[in-house]
């Protein structure tokens, strides 16, 4: 059965919503979740699971229509006088006004329209205001590093949508690749996606998809490796040996292409923890841009070892340094091996080492 990742959180009101849960898209099969995804990524050309390229970003939430108070209490419910933010609609319209024109690359680069900028600089060090959700803070923080290492710049907006004030982060590489994260004040999640040159956003299929794209694991900069054929040498070299299986394997299922993006991750029958697919997802995003995007027939990569490969994922202690790593070992059905090797960042998985390995 194919799974596909799940999108960003559901329509939340404040009357009646699980705020801890994620929403999947009426097209997210995934068999195993996360908030918002199992293992496989949708995305209609936002991105989704591991993004299609859109994802439409909305779920219809779930309300059991129950109330368990006594039958019997006809007391007036209390009015707070705050109407209710409907986080589809707000998620609608910030979807639409980043995808509503990309011929000048992405929308990101000058922020939100009718909104008000809120970041400052500390000689070069970007600043966001005090005051702001953890939620928020976390994001402006994660982005901020592009503009830290000298490769882009990054903003904090707070606009309205829906009628509902929204903090929106955006980042915008040098390379012209961009990113946006958007929370409401409470520090709900509204929406978030990645974009290259004029294409269209690829929107998340789960909360914090952006970030398992290779700019942000590799941005600390991994080093590479040749990888050995005899199983002495691998052993000596720390490299997973011959037939490494790993704690799980990804044998069916397919990724998608979005513009130059990787769009949809569906991985099939598997099912994985939420870290073993943010794994895959990010090992899956390294390998899209140095091998398997040239692969893609009509838009998609099979996945299997009758078709592109196998991908094997788990922890794995090298023989040349006693750490352990988490490990995602592409075994392709031609000459496009790679073992990725990741380590736990204060953000998620970081790319340590790239070993090809035919």
């Amino acid at each position: 059965m194919s799974v596909l990742i799940r999108l960003w959180p559901l329509a939340l009101t404040l009357a009646a919503c699980d705020t801890g849960k994620d929403d999947a898209e009426p097209t997210d099969t995934a068999a195993h979740h996360d908030p918002g995804d199992g293992t496989t990524d949708t995305d209609s050309g936002e991105d989704s699971g591991e993004d299609s390229g859109e994802d439409s970003g909305d779920d219809p939430g779930e309300d059991t229509g129950r109330d368990t108070a006594d039958p019997t209490d006809t007391a007036d419910p209390v009015d707070t006088g705050t109407p209710p933010i409907d986080v589809d609609t707000v998620r609608t319209e910030l979807q639409a006004w980043f995808s509503a024109d990309t011929a000048r690359g992405p929308r990101s680069h000058a922020g939100i329209t009718d909104g008000t900028r809120l970041d400052t600089r500390d000689g070069t060090t970007p600043v966001a205001p005090s005051g702001l959700a953890a939620e928020v803070d976390d994001a402006f923080a994660f982005y901020a590093r592009l503009e830290t290492a000298g490769l882009g710049t990054v903003r904090l907006d707070e606009a309205q949508f829906a009628e509902a004030t929204v903090y929106v982060v955006t980042a915008v590489a040098t390379d012209g690749d961009a990113y946006v994260e958007a929370w409401l004040a409470d520090g709900t999640p509204i929406s978030g996606a990645r974009f290259f040159a004029s294409e269209a956003p690829v929107w998340d299929a789960f909360t914090g998809r952006a970030r398992l794209a290779e700019r942000w694991t590799t941005l600390q900069g991994p080093t590479f490796e040749e990888g050995m054929s005899e199983a002495e040498e691998r052993l000596a070299e720390g490299q997973v040996p011959i037939g490494w299986s790993g704690d799980q394997q990804v044998t069916d299922g397919q990724l998608e292409q979005a513009g130059t993006l990787l769009g949809i991750v569906d991985l099939g029958s598997t099912s994985l923890t939420g870290p073993q697919r943010d794994l895959a997802v990010a090992a899956f995003d390294v390998l899209w841009s140095r091998h398997l995007q040239y692969r893609a027939d009509g838009g998609v990569v099979a996945l299997g070892p009758g078709e592109n490969g196998v991908l094997s994922i788990g922890s794995f202690t090298r023989s040349t340094d006693g750490e352990t790593y988490q490990v995602a070992d592409w075994r392709d059905i031609d000459d496009g091996s790679y073992v990725l090797y990741f380590t736990e960042g204060t953000w998620g998985p970081v790319a340590t080492v790239i070993q090809y390995d035919n």
